[in-house]
């Protein structure tokens, strides 16, 4: 629960921070919106340099150290960002919340998980996503009821109080200093480095690959959802509206998740997320008359598919490597979220009538993870001896 509580709070101050302030601080600064906006991928790059090293890290210092150092730097990155009198200086900013991501937010935390429960933190997994789901429900209102008495430059200095005294002081008290047996336990060479063996490789690629994929495609969703909306003809009310659907949709399918995941494989999970979203897509590329029932199934699939971002890569590589796995697959995630975004804004910019092909792109994009993620599966099966 209190590490559900940091994540709400990392989540909101980060990558959900610019829905609610971008404007304002652009309309205040005069900045350029463009460059506003980029500072989220200035920080998803950063991030993503910096997850490299995540595996390490964790080896070294321990799941709790490295969550509460992504806690003081989220807090440096707000500060700067309440007093940044440059777009330099805001953007400075953006790569030390970078730092914090990479050390805070869920793949950190997943690999904190692992190393500290071992095969036993699926289930902890699951309840930290079904908590942290609820992120942008809770920090969206109360980052515009803040702004509105304080302005932006407020808002950021109350996330510094966040972190500092709420999200620091649950992960020095409530995350454990100690690893599980199965990660102190490195006999054989499976566990006595964080390199894959040469027959390992291919399901690794498999799996970053569909991984890779589920991150792009909501990457790009959550950009440029309103956008895809009314460009099929709804309005804009309309089309904010039925956005809105996809956020209960992720929770209620987590919930599920939770209850049920137990008692299966979690690449059953993969699967289910995989042929989820591209239903989804495929039932938007019908048409607005349809489009309520394509962002329930699409938001159902995104939700389960981020608990399966952390329970996959713990069943098929194991404990000991985890950490070191997670940092690799968090380090292209994140570029996959920083570049995304752009490149369909070009599409979209570029050409309206391009917004099918887009839709096509993201659905092909659902499909290759499938084929990953059955590859995957195959590969596993054969090796176990019959």
């Amino acid at each position: 629960m209190g590490l559900g509580a940091t994540q709400i709070i990392n989540w909101g101050s980060t990558f959900y921070l610019l829905a609610v302030l971008a404007q304002p601080i652009a309309k205040d600064t005069s900045w350029p919106l463009p460059w506003v906006a980029a500072g989220l991928s200035v920080g998803l790059l950063s991030a993503a340099l910096v997850s490299l090293k995540l595996g390490s890290a964790i080896r070294k210092y321990g799941g709790r150290n490295v969550l509460a150092a992504g806690s003081i730097a989220m807090a440096l990155g707000m500060a700067v960002m309440a007093w940044a009198s440059s777009l330099e200086i805001y953007l400075v900013a953006w790569i030390l919340l970078g730092f914090g991501m990479a050390a805070g937010l869920y793949d950190a935390a997943f690999a904190a998980l692992g190393s500290i429960y071992g095969r036993g933190a699926r289930s902890l997994v699951a309840s930290l996503t079904l908590i942290a789901g609820f992120s942008s429900t809770i920090t969206w209102p109360m980052s515009a009821v803040i702004l509105h008495y304080t302005g932006w430059r407020g808002v950021c200095l109350v996330y510094v109080a966040l972190h500092l005294l709420v999200a620091l002081p649950l992960h020095l008290l409530m995350v454990p200093n100690h690893s599980s047996p199965e990660v102190l336990d490195t006999g054989g060479e499976a566990g006595t480095s964080p390199l894959l063996a040469l027959s390992e490789r291919p399901s690794f690629l498999m799996m970053a690959a569909a991984l890779t994929t589920i991150s792009t495609i909501a990457a790009v969703l959550s950009v440029h959802i309103i956008a895809i909306l009314t460009g099929n003809g709804l309005a804009a009310d309309t089309a904010v509206g039925l956005a809105a659907l996809i956020g209960p949709s992720q929770v209620l399918a987590r919930f599920i998740e939770v209850a049920v995941g137990h008692r299966y494989d979690p690449l059953w999970t993969l699967l289910a997320a995989a042929m989820l979203i591209l239903l989804g897509l495929a039932i938007l590329l019908l048409g607005p008359s349809l489009v309520w029932l394509a962002l329930v199934i699409y938001g159902a699939g995104a939700g389960i598919g981020s608990i399966a971002r952390g329970t996959v890569p713990l069943s098929i590589f194991g404990a000991a490597r985890y950490p070191s796995i997670m940092g690799r697959l968090a380090s292209v995630g994140l570029l996959a979220q920083a570049a995304a975004p752009p490149i369909a804004a070009m599409i979209l910019v570029a050409n309206p009538d391009l917004l099918a092909i887009l839709l096509v792109a993201l659905a092909a994009l659902a499909v290759a993870f499938v084929v990953c993620l059955l590859n995957i599966k195959r590969d596993r099966d054969q090796s176990v001896p019959s």
